[in-house]
């Protein structure tokens, strides 16, 4: 088979034709642009490649003449605790996965990553990794020189508080705790300190325990104690700390750092045994008082002892306590389920004029007063499932929430561009980033996951993986719209060409709708287990799974035609230009000439893992596939011969459109 040279007509603002091979030497008619794990949804726009991985920098591109890869985007978890020094923030960063050890596995966050980052949010550098397995401290201790931080692992439930140099370097393990789980984490110029949580042994016998900074003996603070809630909090040159019998008495105690006698300032004793008013979630101290949020309300009682004070009231789940200039700021949560949101509020230490700070957002989580600025982690385990999770910040006199860190989520994930940004189908959130990756925000945080999305440059057309429904946002963010509430099953992929918008519901239907919305049109339906589909100016083009074969349909509906059928190999993905229809299976790339039909197989040699996404795209210059199975992104080189029966390569053109 022949093709005709591409007309430079056809290509719609064709600036300027560059020999490739002129910048990076001889290039093949098949060339390797990248290796990664498992890169997938490619998109080739304004002279870049851009894909999505599995790796640590999930949002990637490449020039289509080859070249640097150059990373867009970080991974990131949910942020589980964040504390600051030295201008810049540490942050504890919770994955999904196998722990580094392989101690433990699943999708509750086994895994932290200890990152520093310049306090605008940029810059970011990992200190360590570390088993998060048996739900130990998330506190971070940080002073001019290192970070403290609790790692855990199952089996022998070894417990360990790690010290990791601030400029990076190598761990050290200053504490092991066998089978005793370490409850809390705080430290001041001299001293780590840290409890230990035996409780409900008889008799009680958790601990609070001190140990030097660079090493040394370590010292018990204070025994006999039952269940340590809420954290520990120093203060010149005190311990603050509650303890729980897990029925009706809940204590608030301080020892001297050094250890000593225990001074209880305050106990609260429950005469009913399911109000869960001494469940106490933080804690914080200054000069006056010991705060705290439980259950119900945010108290205080005087460091010297004396009688509780009720400061505000609590209406939703309680989370974590910070202190400022004579301010108690607080968090809530509506709690771990599905559309979880909550609040930041702060009263005075007087307990008068409760202000709401942040009402709704991502579920507010863990707080750190630096100055006048509070920054606050969000997400928590549903953000975890569902993509949302950052780190922000607030004024502490009130004012606008700003995104300081955010990251992506989950791998390999869908994307599209306008060549301004990458837009990124994050579970369930869409997210976007600048094509020169400065920065990375949330747009949207959808109902349900987010199967597939598309964009025209004006809006974001996305479809629910689970249901099929569609749904636009305009590109800068605004009001969603919903153009498809059908509930109709599993989704395929979604395109949009001219004004319409078209998609695959159920693997079995294949629709349309106008991107104003009105009525959905179906087009086809009761087909094949479908894959993929493309669409041009006049057809839909559509690959059938088990039928293995490609056929296509008016854009307006009508006879379904076949285009290539009794293919070896299911056709999995599709692309499209004007001269032909590309196909991907697990073994070869193909081509059907639109003139006339007929067909070249460009490699006999792919390898792709079923399991895994993959992605087939087409620009003037080439044909770009992913092969899972090695991880690479392969582009064949058209050049002004498009294919020959030649040997020699082809000349590959690097067009510039507009």
């Amino acid at each position: 088979m022949s093709y005709r040279p591409r007309s430079l007509a056809s290509s719609v603002g064709i600036a300027l034709i560059l020999i490739c091979n002129l910048w990076y030497g001889e290039v093949s008619a098949e060339t390797v642009l990248s290796w990664g794990q498992h890169p997938a949804h490619l998109v080739s726009k304004h002279n870049y490649l851009f894909w999505s991985d599995a790796s640590e920098t999930p949002i990637k591109k490449t020039p289509i003449c080859g070249g640097e890869t150059i990373p867009l985007a970080k991974k990131m978890g949910v942020p589980a605790n964040v504390a600051i020094q030295r201008q810049y923030i540490f942050w504890i960063d919770e994955r999904t996965g196998i722990s580094p050890s392989g101690s433990c596995s699943g999708g509750g966050g086994v895994t932290w990553v200890l990152n520093k980052s310049l306090l605008d949010g940029t810059s970011t550098t990992e200190l360590a990794r570390g088993d998060h397995c048996s739900g130990n401290a998330d506190d971070i201790a940080v002073d001019e020189t290192d970070v403290y931080w609790v790692n855990s692992t199952v089996s022998s439930n070894e417990f360990t508080i790690k010290k990791v140099p601030i400029a990076g370097g190598d761990s050290t393990t200053l504490v092991t705790s066998q089978w005793t789980p370490i409850v809390a984490l705080t430290s001041d110029a001299t001293h780590i300190y840290w409890a230990e949580d035996t409780y409900p042994e008889d008799p009680p016998s958790s601990t609070i325990k001190n140990m030097p900074k660079n090493g040394g003996q370590i010292e018990i603070v204070a025994s006999g104690l039952k269940a340590i809630r809420g954290g520990l909090a120093v203060y010149g040159g005190e311990i603050f700390f509650a303890d729980n019998n897990y029925f009706d008495t809940l204590r608030f105690m301080k020892v001297s750092v050094s250890g000593g006698s225990v001074t209880t300032l305050a106990t609260v004793i429950r005469e009913d045994l399911f109000e869960p008013k001494n469940d106490v979630k933080a804690l914080a101290v200054d000069n006056e008082n010991l705060y705290w949020v439980d259950k119900n309300d945010v108290n205080a009682v005087p460091v010297s002892g004396g009688s509780i004070t009720t400061l505000a009231g609590i209406l939703n789940e309680p989370i974590d306590i910070a202190l400022s200039a004579g301010q108690v700021f607080w968090t809530e949560s509506t709690g771990p389920a599905h559309g979880e949101t909550g609040t930041v509020k702060s009263v005075s230490s007087s307990g008068v004029a409760v202000t709401t700070l942040v009402q709704g957002g991502a579920a507010p989580r863990k707080l750190f007063l630096y100055g006048d600025v509070i920054y606050l982690t969000e997400g928590g385990p549903i953000g975890l499932i569902e993509g949302f999770g950052r780190i922000a910040e607030i004024p502490a006199g009130g004012g606008n929430l700003a995104t300081v860190i955010l990251g992506v989520m989950s791998d390999s994930p869908p994307i599209t561009s306008d060549g301004r940004y990458i837009y990124i189908a994050d579970h369930f959130s869409i997210k976007k980033v600048s094509i020169d990756g400065r920065n990375t925000q949330k747009l949207y945080g959808a109902y349900d996951e987010i199967g597939d999305l598309v964009t025209d440059g004006s809006n974001v057309y996305w479809i629910s993986r689970v249901f099929s429904t569609v749904h636009k946002i305009p590109v800068s963010g605004g009001p969603v719209t919903t153009l498809s509430s059908e509930l109709v099953g599993l989704s395929g992929p979604i395109r949009v060409r001219n004004g319409y918008v078209y998609w695959i519901a159920n693997h079995e239907t294949i629709n349309k709708v106008n991107v104003g919305g009105g009525q959905v049109i179906t087009l086809a339906t009761d087909l094949p287990f479908l894959n993929d589909l493309v669409v041009d100016d006049t057809h839909v083009y559509f690959s059938e799974h088990d039928a293995r074969r490609i056929r296509r349909i008016s854009i307006n509906g009508g006879q379904i035609a076949t285009v290539a059928s009794y293919l070896s190999y299911p056709p999995i993905y599709l692309a499209i230009d004007d001269l032909s229809l590309y196909w991907i299976s697990q073994i070869q790339v193909a081509a059907i000439s639109k003139a006339d039909g007929s067909q070249t197989v460009i490699d006999y040699n792919v390898l792709s893992d079923p399991y895994f996404d993959g992605s087939l795209a087409v620009d003037p210059t080439g044909l770009y596939w992913t092969e899972t199975a090695f991880g690479v992104i392969m582009k064949y080189n058209f050049g002004i011969c498009r294919f020959t029966s030649e040997a020699m390569p082809c000349i590959p053109l690097l067009l510039l459109d507009d």
